[in-house]
């Protein structure tokens, strides 16, 4: 009996030991199967949070991390972002509600987001037409089983997340030309006092113009200036100040507004060469040094010379000559011609093509642009060689290129003109489809008449009926030095040193330091004086860094009516900077099927408790 008691007290040990084993083991495989299941929860709330969160950015109702390239943040810079929080409080949220982390049996769920970090995968690309955003976020994320019996078990999951979405902003510039007439100073030195005449256009000082009442300054539309007052008759008075002998307000305001900032340099216009848009935000790391200038690499790797060769670099510079844009020596592939060193330009039209020879000492270049069989030829020193494509204006995106030359001198150019006269009279510059911007880093002087195939204005400085279907137009631009008006009467009209620019002319003086005593950044005769007869007509807008005596007694300054508003203005032209409207930002995000994401790393922690704790 003894026996066989032992032997029914050990079998009842058994099979009690057995029986808490296999309730023990349900349970903890009860809590491991709620946990794991929490984590496929979790993994799949991160993705419809970062999905939400993103859609809340497309419709203005979140803020975009950076407006002008980035829409989403990178944990590197702001690992506090908004986005981080909002994105963890949320999947959390979704994870955690009760409908999903209780099943019938009675066990559940904890969710935790522990981190997410990571960024774009590569450098946003933002530009007028698509701009696609890549981005890769780390994450992991716990999940907390617990057994309706009280056991525990936890799952800890690494991960990647991927998306991508689109951005894209419109791009912007207003060009100086939106001004008929511009000064950075209106009385440099003070004492310059405005003489008789009248301006068309819209007209801005960033300080104050000095009247006379013995003269009489006529302005045809508004007029502007950042002091608060004019200096009229050797005294302050407060703006405004027409209605006041002598100053004539005809159709406008004479108001106050603040000052518009000068361009700082000239790599614009250099880089518009190369790329085509003249945007350094678009171009790889070190494409300009640090004063803007466009490095001697880049120049070498984008230019070609009549040989279809591209130059070398010798002593952080290229060699003399001139050159189009053409990466590859067989298309163009930027925005126009580069000339190293001081040069001679004359501009002249055969049909629709627009010919521009340059000369260097004894050297003589042409390059040809024939706008209906689309290519661009380059002669010099015996050689020659046409490229497919003509230079285009890619500034306010691919989808807006049109044609546009950027012409830029690295030196001085010592003499522009059109063609020379025929029996007195000069024939057109700028052919029907050219527009461009001639710009020097230094001086640029004009020798002789500049004249559109169509004109715009008429005798009277009013718009031409058809003047909006003209597509010519010119910009002609230094930032460090003079345009110099010094004509050759056999490139003007038979009237000696009468001339007529038809050009939009910008001359500012970016760099004091090489002014020698001399007033620079202003339009200004060169030797001798232009005689009582002569007569200057400018047609376009005049834009200097100071107001200067230019000698012509006889002056009809006519504002190109098709500048008005800034829309329409020479390729490249400075301005307010090429820029992109952040608050035009648009986002098109495909939606939480476009969140891709995959578990790396996977790890089982079982933890047993007691029941009630």
């Amino acid at each position: 009996m003894t026996l066989l008691y032992a032997l029914a007290l050990a079998l009842l040990l058994s099979t009690t030991t057995d029986t808490l084993i296999t309730a023990s083991y349900r349970a903890s495989e009860e809590a491991f199967f709620a946990a794991d299941a929490g984590i496929a929860m979790g993994r799949r709330s991160v993705a419809k949070a970062v999905a939400e969160q993103i859609t809340l950015i497309a419709e203005g109702k979140a803020p975009v991390f950076r407006a002008e390239s980035q829409v989403l943040p990178d944990s590197l810079s702001a690992p506090a972002s908004p986005f981080f929080t909002a994105v963890k409080s949320r999947a959390t949220e979704l994870a955690n509600s009760e409908a999903r982390s209780t099943f019938s049996n009675e066990a559940q769920y904890q969710i935790e987001i522990l981190s997410i970090e990571g960024g774009p995968s590569t450098t946003p690309i933002r530009n007028a037409a698509n701009g696609l955003e890549s981005y890769i976020y780390r994450y992991e994320i716990r999940s907390t089983g617990k057994s309706s019996y009280g056991a525990r078990a936890e799952v800890v999951e690494r991960g990647e997340l991927r998306t991508h979405l689109s951005a894209s902003s419109s791009v912007s510039r207003r060009p100086f030309t939106a001004y008929g007439t511009f000064f950075d100073k209106g009385d440099p030195e003070g004492g310059l006092v405005l003489v008789s005449g009248s301006f068309t256009g819209p007209v801005h000082t960033n300080s104050h113009f000095n009247f006379s009442s013995r003269n009489t300054v006529v302005f045809r539309g508004k007029v502007s200036q950042a002091d608060d007052y004019v200096i009229y008759d050797g005294r302050s008075e407060p703006v405004p100040v027409d209605g006041r002998q002598g100053v004539v307000v005809s159709a406008g305001t004479y108001e106050r507004k603040e000052k518009v900032a000068p361009p700082q340099n000239n790599f614009v216009q250099e880089l518009a060469v190369v790329n085509g848009n003249g945007y350094n935000g678009s171009t790889e790391p070190g494409t300009v040094d640090g004063q803007g200038r466009v490095t001697a690499a880049t120049l070498a790797a984008g230019l070609s010379d009549a040989n279809g060769r591209l130059p070398q670099v010798s002593g952080g510079d290229i060699p003399n000559g001139v050159y189009v844009s053409s990466s590859d020596g067989a298309s163009v592939t930027g925005g126009g011609i580069y000339v190293n060193g001081d040069a001679r330009i004359e501009l002249t039209t055969n049909g629709s093509s627009q010919t521009v020879q340059i000369g260097q000492g004894s050297n003589m270049s042409t390059v040809t642009i024939d706008f209906e069989a689309g290519t661009t030829t380059l002669s010099s020193g015996g050689a020659s060689r046409t490229f497919t494509g003509v230079p285009m204006d890619s500034s306010l995106g691919e989808s807006r290129s049109s044609p546009g030359i950027s012409l830029f001198v690295d030196g001085s150019i010592t003499s522009l003109s059109g063609p020379r006269a025929q029996e007195g009279q000069t024939g057109p510059a700028i052919a029907p489809q050219t527009a461009m911007t001639i710009t020097a880093q230094r001086n640029v002087t004009v020798t002789g008449d500049i004249k559109y195939s169509e004109p715009v204005v008429g005798a009277d400085g009013n718009a031409l009926p058809r003047a909006n279907q003209v597509k010519s137009v010119l910009g002609i631009f230094t930032n460090d030095g003079n345009v110099v008006l010094q004509p050759d009467g056999s490139r003007t009209d038979g009237n000696g040193a009468s001339m007529e620019i038809n050009a939009s002319i910008a001359a500012f003086n970016g760099n004091k330091g090489n002014d020698g005593g001399k007033l620079e950044g202003t339009i200004v005769y060169g030797d001798g004086t232009p005689g009582t007869g002569a007569r200057l007509k400018i047609v376009g807008a005049r834009i200097q860094s100071n107001i200067a005596n230019i000698k012509y007694k006889n002056r009809q300054i006519y504002y190109d009516p098709r500048l008005e508003g800034g829309s329409f203005s020479p390729p490249f032209f400075p301005g307010t900077e090429i820029k992109k409207n952040a608050t035009d930002l648009k986002i098109v995000f495909p939606g939480e099927q476009a969140v891709v994401i995959l578990a790396n790393a996977w790890q089982r922690d079982e933890r047993r408790h007691k029941a009630g704790e």
